[in-house]
């Protein structure tokens, strides 16, 4: 019965299995390799890119960089690529005059093949030695990624006269967006010569723009450490690669535009001190990648821009680094349980919300992370509380409708269907097992039944039942009365159990009138098919009882019990005796208000109980009453304290006259034949108008 147990007990139980179940999948995706599929790995990629976006667009970036563009209004003014030699001689030139730290160029001078330098390039040499300041790029394969590029190396002459030299080749992730750097790249010296490791450009160059010494490859991180002090960049758990930290939505590093810089142009202040960084922004160049900033704008960045970003992490020396794996594995654990424990504590609706709150705190605390240098997965530690949501979701409506169909084969036999149906709407009504409450409960007996079964064949009997408790079980329903049980042709109701009602002892009074007019109603067609009418009595008490289920693990009923409960069943018994239809106790009639009219028929010491109980005739609604039993009400409590007064013959005159008026009253014509009785054989001087029930 603990099912319907809504308190503490049942949550923890509840908590336990949504604890389990979200563990489980959690396990699941782990010991299942999930991370590993295409789709997941994706999403994360997709989650780390806005996550990226969001936060870093409005981060200023490195000053001491300026990219120098080769955009559309430098391939119009100067010409279609490749440029001369004399005009790349002329940037490098102008950048120095204009003070420059050092220029790098992001662009590949092939070698020719020939022996001797081609005829033109002399005053390109010529400017990277004046100068000592320059670094060019030569192509390269990238480290883990099966790309090892035969490429087109740069031109030895070039490279003898150029301050350093670095390989180019951006690291792609699986969905080809360019989020990391390679310090180390793969490249072939000579054609058909063997492979060898080169620092890669943005190394190269952080590392002249620093004035440091390259670092060691073997390393697992990368230190530069000169005037300016000392940079160092933690390298990813491949040993490989590093993240690039992005700073400002690109084009986000300050720039000029090469024809701008060839006709003079340029404000001194914009290079001063810098190292322009040269490169392809104009997008007939194709020179674009897709970066985080992707997922948010959908436009590519510019190779040179994303050379800029790296090389700006290697300046700043703030890199990030992937969390601990443990961590991580905590972090999914503690989502998914948070998934599946939000659902059972909050419920589905609030616990959508929290779960959204949830899933955006796991965004907040990566977006946290990041600022403070640290990589979080995103993809599992958002999706597996939203699954853990859904499959303890999907076990608490199975547990639901299991729930639900157990209080309906429990209580639809005895209870009205908009009742059964608010419990299975609301199980916290029920409280199983056994509780005090004060409630009404009313029993309704026929009199006169054993003579009229021995009358009747079993068929007409059966018959005869089936329609009278049919009739009387639908006016408990009409007034969501719980119908306790059926015993021969007695009925037993209660009031207040197991939705609780403020106003049960009304709601069976209403019952125990309406039954009666159903009866008058039963009576007539059977009159009309000249079949024996029947009577009843109907007896009502309110009053502290036990309610709940009883019996074995086996056989159980949904009943109650205790003391109200059998002075109820006494008073239906003695409604005979009164020659009245209903009876109700000392506990219903407190609990009326003036809407009905009730009364006092006798102090009585029914059977199995010493205390004597006030007891009261149920008349009716005040305004269904006409005014000769509102009248006899009034005279037949004048007779009843002259009775108890011992005044016999003041008491036959006020019964007389409550006769008068209603000839078929039952209690008047019993208290009569009561005060004749103490006339001859008046009562102990004490009895103080107690009457002691001979019969149940």
């Amino acid at each position: 019965m603990s099912l319907f147990n809504t308190g503490t007990q049942s949550l923890s139980r509840r908590a336990i299995w949504a604890t389990v179940l979200s563990l489980g999948i959690a396990l699941i995706f782990e010991s299942a390799g999930s991370f590993q599929t295409i789709d997941l790995q994706r999403l994360d990629l997709w989650l780390r890119d806005v996550l990226v976006a969001t936060v870093t667009s409005r981060e200023e970036v490195e000053q001491g960089l300026v990219v120098v563009a080769v955009d559309e209004a430098s391939l119009q003014k100067v010409g279609r690529w490749p440029w001369s030699w004399n005009v790349h001689a002329r940037i490098v030139d102008e950048l120095m005059r204009l003070g420059a730290r050092a220029v790098a160029f992001d662009v590949v001078f092939p070698a020719s093949g020939e022996g001797a330098m081609p005829p033109g390039r002399e005053p390109f040499v010529a400017a990277l030695r004046r100068s000592g300041k320059v670094l060019l790029a030569t192509a390269a394969g990238v480290p883990g990624s099966g790309n090892r590029n035969s490429g087109v190396g740069l031109d030895p002459y070039l490279a003898e006269a150029a301050a350093g030299v670095g390989a180019v080749g951006l690291p792609a992730d699986l969905d080809g967006a360019v989020r990391t750097m390679s310090p180390w790249l793969w490249v072939r010296a000579g054609v058909g010569g063997s492979e060898v490791t080169l620092a890669s450009f943005d190394l190269a160059v952080a590392a002249f723009h620093l004035a440091s010494p390259l670092p060691d490859s073997a390393s697992p991180h990368v230190a530069l450490t000169g005037p300016l002090g000392k940079r160092i960049l933690p390298l990813r758990a491949d040993g490989r690669t590093a993240y690039i930290r992005w700073r400002g939505e690109p084009p986000a590093y300050p720039s000029v535009s090469c024809s701008d810089l060839l006709e003079g142009r340029v404000p001194r202040e914009s290079v001063k001190r810098r190292t322009a960084i040269v490169g392809f922004t104009a997008q007939l160049m194709q020179d674009r990648f897709p970066t985080p900033h992707t997922a948010l704008t959908g436009q590519r960045t510019a190779g040179v821009e994303i050379h800029a970003q790296a090389i700006g992490t290697l300046l700043a020396g703030d890199g990030l680094q992937d969390a601990a794996a443990t961590w991580q594995c905590l972090l999914r654990y503690l989502a998914a349980v948070f998934g599946g424990l939000i659902l059972v504590i909050a419920g589905p609706l609030k616990g959508s919300v929290l779960l959204l709150f949830g899933v955006t705190s796991v965004f907040g605390g990566a977006a946290w992370a990041y600022h403070a240098g640290t990589i979080l997965e995103l993809a599992r530690p958002m999706v597996l509380p939203v699954l853990a949501f859904l499959v303890v979701l999907g076990r608490e409506h199975r547990a639901e409708r299991q729930r639900a169909e157990f209080i309906r084969g429990m209580f639809s036999h005895y209870l009205n269907p908009s009742v059964v149906d608010w419990l299975v709407n609301h199980p916290e009504g029920l409280r199983l097992g056994g509780e005090r409450r004060t409630l009404t409960v009313l029993f309704s007996d026929i009199r006169g039944f054993t003579t009229l079964s021995e009358e009747l064949t079993a068929e007409s009997l059966v018959k005869l039942l089936n329609e009278y408790l049919g009739a009387m079980t639908t006016v408990v329903f009409r007034h969501q009365g719980t119908l306790d049980k059926y015993v021969g042709d007695a009925l037993m109701a209660v009031y207040g159990a197991p939705v609780d009602q403020q106003d049960h002892a009304a709601r069976a009074c209403r019952t125990a009138l309406e039954m009666t007019k159903a009866l008058r109603l039963f009576n007539l067609e059977r009159r009309r098919q000249k079949l024996p009418e029947l009577d009843i009595g109907i007896g009502v008490n309110s009053g502290e009882m036990v309610v709940g289920n009883m019996g074995s693990p086996l056989r159980f009923d949904y009943t109650v019990l205790g003391d109200a409960v059998n002075l109820a069943a006494r008073l239906e018994g003695q409604t005979k005796s009164y020659g009245v239809q209903t009876i109700v106790g000392e506990g219903t009639r407190q609990l009326l208000d003036q809407e009905f009219l009730v009364r006092e028929l006798d102090l009585i010491r029914v059977k199995g109980k010493r205390e004597p109980a006030r007891v009261y005739q149920l008349l009716g609604l005040r305004e269904d009453l006409s005014n000769d039993e509102v009248k006899a009400h009034d005279i037949f409590r004048e007779g009843l304290e002259s009775y108890r007064n011992s005044c016999w013959d003041k008491a036959i005159s006020q019964f007389e006259r409550v006769l008068a008026v209603l000839p078929d009253d039952g209690p008047s014509r019993l208290f009569i034949e009561r005060c004749d009785s103490f006339r001859l054989t008046p009562p102990p001087a004490n009895w103080g108008g107690i009457h002691v029930a001979s019969s149940k």
